[in-house]
């Protein structure tokens, strides 16, 4: 019997499991079961172990942690110089005693090593129990889980290099800190943390308990809920405690996690346990939000709720036909400690499906998730944040004017074009001027953005304006790219053209039937002074329906958007850049979503005329295959067709030739793909 065996035993025994599933269900469909199995089968065979050199020890505290190390190489398609440094990992160090036996469903009980101890931190742990098993084989979850991982680019422990934790979404259901994407047949972890170490941080990625596990609330000290957020805790003591010795800074850590993960943050930014343990927090897709809407019942809850939904979950007969409910008040939470981890599941899986917990439990999809009202979130997330406890940062929204109000060029003081991006300087302004009496640091300033926000902020960077107003910038989604290409067209264009698209528009006739054309040299911005707003309105919104401007406009969605060659933006934000003429003390994150051209490619099959071969709300979608989208790609996307030609090769070479109805997107994302990375990504990059 090789060393896998009994984890290969208890993958026949969960067959059984899924079966016995089968009759509670009667829905189950039998060939599933085989290519379901069929896949763990094949991640259980890559995942564990991979293979490393592991000679590297740290020593924190008298405890010495055995770990290894990678030689990677730092070539990218954005750096093509070839190095190779050393990455150091540390996998499955424990920081708390397994939750196992009595101390199922207790807060987590830190481990005391003695002075001296080894830890093989070579290779990952077990995940946490969970019921859904696309990313994990059945046989290798435990109760005992509680591990994290560290990634880092140097063992000096001088290093203070700024430090990142990262915590696992999947609805407080499913996860783990070494997640293999099984459905992709790969053996990598997609939260391995090697790229982020080469860029000079330490990156650390930790298990919490799931599901009834780690969120059942019992009111009562050995069962008092939200015992995963306390998991979460007491991971991040462990990385102040210890991360110096690894190279890291103890006193600037990140928390950053999407979902559920982001969820998680979100509760230990307003929690008194530990809102004083971290610095900064990166929140992806996900907050506790807790308004008394539906939302209240699907990721977070009153004590009240809770209780009444872990007590009727516990009582249930049709969940625990063989071992009996837990109907006790005094011992109900005795009796679930007394079952199988795997009974638990099933009952917490077949609970989901038949929603057995009516009137109490309302959301179908979650029984156990984070509580509030409990000693680790006192009062609601929401309540809190309208009350001022919060993280201590005083936010500030702002309006400014859009379209042909905030973007009209007139090329005169009086229409001197990007009236929008002064008024967002004004406000800046305003905040630095009175801030103060609000209780804000007037020099410690962060612009954030998404979308025509985030391309304001690159505006403000590169600008003489507001250069100076702020101190760090957070830009999502969007960049002033002006490269010459057809997002110069898009949302930054040189005066010459935007004049000419001003002119071009207030001249039309079709656009003010009524009121007339605006077409003298002198008087046309007067001219569009005395219209109704609603007349300006309906004529911007005309001429992006009908496209009346050409040869001027050939961009169809946008008019009106901000100009470079003013005396807001001088030179181009793209050649500021190339210059460095710009703030290099303005501390930027940057980010884009994977979908990120679904609406360019919508709105350019809608406008040009693709079909609705990338409109995601059309039924059935028309024919596709490689050669039609290898065309929209060069077609449509690039004004240098060499270029074109390149890119859309590149972007679908993985496909056959083959005529589609359906693809499973893979062909159409290939080409949202490629207006996402043109558009947005690569000009951020």
């Amino acid at each position: 019997m090789d060393k896998h065996s009994g984890d290969k035993h208890i993958l026949i025994l969960n067959l059984i499991h899924i079966q016995a599933l089968h009759k509670h269900t009667k829905t189950f469909n039998a060939p599933g079961v085989v290519i379901v199995l069929l896949i763990i089968c094949v991640q259980y065979l890559w995942a564990y172990p991979r293979p490393h050199n592991c000679t590297s020890t740290v020593t924190s505290h008298g405890i010495s942690f055995h770990g290894c190390e990678d030689i990677i190489s730092t070539e990218s398609i954005t750096n093509k110089i070839h190095h190779k440094r050393l990455i150091y990992t540390f996998k499955g160090i424990p920081y708390a005693k397994p939750p196992v036996g009595a101390l199922r469903f207790r807060k987590p009980v830190p481990i005391k090593h003695r002075k001296g101890t080894q830890v093989n931190a070579k290779n990952y742990k077990k995940p946490c129990m969970q019921s859904w098993i696309a990313d994990h084989p059945f046989g290798v979850m435990s109760e005992d889980c509680l591990h994290l991982n560290v990634w880092t680019p140097t063992l000096n422990g001088t290093a203070n290099l700024p430090v990142m934790i990262w915590i696992y979404g999947g609805s407080f259901y499913i996860g783990s800190s070494s997640q293999f994407a099984a459905l992709y047949l790969t053996s990598d972890n997609i939260y391995e943390g090697t790229q982020l170490a080469l860029r000079d941080v330490v990156i650390v990625t930790i298990n919490y308990r799931l599901g009834i596990f780690g969120f059942l609330y019992g009111n009562t000290p050995d069962c008092p809920g939200n015992q995963g957020l306390w998991d979460q805790a007491m991971a991040i003591q462990w990385v102040k405690d210890n991360i110096k010795a690894f190279g890291g800074n103890p006193n600037d850590i990140t928390l950053f996690g999407e979902s559920a993960g982001s969820i998680s943050i979100s509760n230990h930014i307003v929690s008194n346990v530990t809102r004083n343990m971290f610095q900064k927090a990166i929140m992806q897709s996900g907050m506790a939000e807790t308004n008394g809407s539906a939302y209240i019942k699907l990721f977070s809850r009153d004590t009240d709720y809770s209780y009444k939904i872990a007590r009727k979950f516990a009582s249930n007969k049709k969940l625990f036909r063989r071992s009996g409910p837990c109907v006790g008040d005094n011992d109900w939470i005795e009796c679930l400690r007394t079952k199988r981890a795997h009974e638990l599941l099933n009952a917490q899986l077949l609970s989901i499906l038949h929603n057995p917990l009516k009137p109490w439990y309302t959301v179908w999809i979650q029984q156990f998730c984070p509580v509030f009202g409990d000693e680790f979130v006192p009062i609601s997330p929401s309540k809190r944040g309208t009350s001022g406890k919060t993280r201590d940062v005083v936010i500030v929204t702002i309006n400014y004017r859009l379209g042909i109000f905030g973007f009209l060029y007139g090329n005169t003081p009086d229409c001197p074009g990007n009236q929008g991006l002064w008024d967002q300087a004004m406000a800046i302004q305003w905040v630095k001027d009175n801030i103060k009496a609000f209780g804000g640091n007037p020099n410690d300033i962060t612009l954030f953005g998404e979308s025509a926000g985030s391309i304001s902020i690159s505006n403000h960077i590169v600008s003489n304006v507001t250069r100076n107003m702020f101190q760090k910038a957070i830009m999502q989604s969007g960049m002033a790219e002006t490269n010459g290409s057809a997002y110069i067209k898009l949302f930054s264009r040189d005066t010459d053209y935007s004049y000419k698209i001003a002119r071009k528009f207030a001249s039309n006739k079709k656009l003010f039937r009524r009121s007339g054309p605006c077409v003298g040299d002198n008087d046309w911005i007067e001219c569009l002074r005395t219209k109704r707003a609603h007349e300006l309105l309906n004529a911007q919104l005309v001429s992006i329906l009908h496209n009346p401007l050409k040869p001027w406009y050939t961009v169809w969605i946008q008019q009106f958007c901000p100009v470079f060659g003013d005396e807001f933006v001088p030179i181009s934000v793209n050649k500021a850049v190339k210059e460095g003429n710009f703030r290099k003390d303005v501390r930027v994150l940057m980010g884009h979503v994977e979908m990120e051209g679904l609406l360019f490619a919508s709105a350019f099959d809608l406008v040009v005329g693709m079909s609705g071969r990338y409109l995601p709300f059309v039924p059935i979608a028309p024919v596709i295959s490689r050669d039609i989208v290898r065309n929209d790609i060069r077609k449509y996307f690039f004004d240098n067709d060499t270029i074109g030609v390149e890119i859309a090769h590149e972007f679908t070479k993985s496909f056959d030739t083959n005529p589609r109805l359906l693809d499973g997107n893979g062909l159409r994302r290939a080409a949202i793909h490629a207006f996402g990375d043109y558009f947005l990504t690569c000009p951020t990059i």
